[in-house]
């Protein structure tokens, strides 16, 4: 499993003309949202701006050196490789997770987001430059959608 998400990453930054990528994809993962960088001359910054704000220690992860994590039984999984300037956010099935296959919409919200406090600031806001994808992290609660 890991080698197919490392390889439809690998892929989709490639040939993605967008900074982010999301991918509605079949049985228990059902959305991979990407985040990178294209080129040092055309960045957004957006790979950064996450990178930046997880207050994860620096480790291995699937996708290479840099920072990750994964909550409850895989229900997020959180990879970012500062060297290939990509963050992967890995959804499983949870009644957290709303997802509109039709409609290519999803929406992961965790009212209490102690779960997520070693992750984010307490009050982080982040919308990509293409306005595809919005992070909301409060006290309150953990928001990720596309727009």
């Amino acid at each position: 499993m890991k080698l197919v998400i490392f390889l439809t990453l690998a892929l989709s930054c490639l040939s993605a003309q967008a900074e982010v990528l999301i991918r509605f994809l079949p049985f228990n993962q059902p959305v991979m949202v990407s985040v990178f960088e294209r080129s040092p001359q055309n960045s957004s910054g957006d790979f950064e701006k996450i990178y930046s704000a997880l207050t994860l220690d620096e480790q291995s992860t699937v996708i290479g050196p840099g920072k990750g994590a994964t909550f409850g039984d895989n229900l997020l999984r959180i990879s970012c490789a500062r060297q290939r300037k990509l963050c992967s956010f890995v959804f499983s099935k949870s009644p957290y997770l709303k997802v509109n296959s039709a409609a290519q919409q999803f929406r992961f919200e965790v009212p209490h987001s102690d779960f997520f406090n070693e992750t984010f600031p307490a009050d982080f806001v982040f919308e990509s430059s293409d306005g595809v994808l919005r992070i909301e992290k409060t006290p309150q609660k953990f928001l990720m959608y596309n727009l």
